[in-house]
């Protein structure tokens, strides 16, 4: 089916305040939506781009999202969440670190590159014969 077809049938099938219900019921992820649709997540993507409206739902149901997940790390922390609740935190973390790079949550990774048995990588040095440079860059040899 191809994407002009199928954006056609889900305009037939829904209205844009249908579609809107569905991304706030999932805080404006896409895929669960469109699943509750019965839709493919492109036809969603297309219907999304020919409603602009719909893209502040999912901007605004992504926000809800890290609210929530903030909210989450915030009970962690003061102990009112039982810190065994790890699939919590796990999500919260998901969460924060993929949607809330926006608001400054990422995972850092730092990487050192070594030699042979972690000893110093040592300098690549190139010497370029002089009779080969040409400092004008008009093509001739230097002197000519």
């Amino acid at each position: 089916m191809g994407v002009k077809k199928s954006l056609r049938n889900l305009e037939n099938r829904f209205s844009v305040s249908d579609v809107c219900e569905a991304l706030d019921t999932f805080y404006g992820l896409i895929q669960p939506a469109a699943r509750r649709l019965k839709c493919s997540r492109m036809s969603l993507y297309n219907y999304i781009e020919k409603h602009p409206e719909l893209k502040k739902n999912v901007q605004q149901g992504r926000e809800k999202l890290l609210d929530r997940a903030e909210s989450i790390l915030i009970q962690i922390l003061d102990g009112s969440l039982d810190a065994s609740t790890g699939e919590k935190l796990e999500a919260a973390k998901y969460i924060m670190s993929t949607i809330g790079k926006t608001r400054g949550y990422t995972t850092k990774t730092e990487s050192e590159v070594t030699g042979k048995n972690g000893t110093p990588l040592a300098p690549i040095v190139v010497n370029i014969p002089t009779e080969i440079t040409d400092e004008k860059n008009d093509g001739k040899r230097p002197g000519n």
